[in-house]
């Protein structure tokens, strides 16, 4: 799923289309999007009064990008939102602040999401490392196995402690 696909993602089961322009707090906005909008703005007041779009046709899909990222954040969890899908809300994000809309709520959110990312991305990391360092240690220790093997044979020959090794090398043969 895409925030970015056409047609929109919000369902509409009104009357009327829902792709219908009709008139919200002095814009022209989708009806299919007055919920939503609706929502945003009684939780966040502040966060037209800097919007600052001329053209009434922009400001409609500004309004429009603002309710599909919303809806579609919305039903999403962190463990379906793909690091693409996430991109792309970043950049939406950056897109409606350049218009003026305040969304620092948004942004605050998918910053938290960005460090979610990170801790699962070090938690694989770390999975990994611990993998490589379990075969290393089985590698190492089967080495160790086969040393201790060697001295262990090589001790039923020449004892513990040969006599040679405190001792001239020719002792004994002169």
């Amino acid at each position: 799923m895409s925030i970015s696909t056409n047609p929109s993602q919000i369902p509409y089961e009104g009357p009327g289309r829902g792709d219908e322009q009709v008139p919200w707090g002095g814009y022209q906005v989708a009806r299919r999007t007055l919920p939503i909008l609706s929502r945003v703005v009684s939780r966040y007041p502040d966060s037209l009064v800097n919007f600052r779009v001329a053209s009434s046709i922009l400001q409609s899909v500004y309004l429009e990008i603002l309710a599909e990222l919303v809806y579609f954040l919305n039903n999403l969890t962190i463990v379906n939102l793909s690091k693409d899908q996430f991109n792309v809300a970043r950049q939406h994000i950056w897109d409606l602040k350049l218009s003026g809309i305040e969304i620092g709520w948004l942004e605050n959110r998918l910053l938290h999401i960005d460090e979610v990312f990170i801790m699962e991305s070090l938690r694989q990391r770390r999975q990994a490392l611990t993998r490589r360092m379990e075969e290393t240690f089985k590698q190492l220790d089967g080495e160790l196995g086969c040393i201790d093997k060697e001295l262990h044979e090589l001790s039923l020959k020449v004892g513990p402690n040969p006599p040679m090794r405190l001792h001239s090398v020719l002792e004994g043969l002169l």
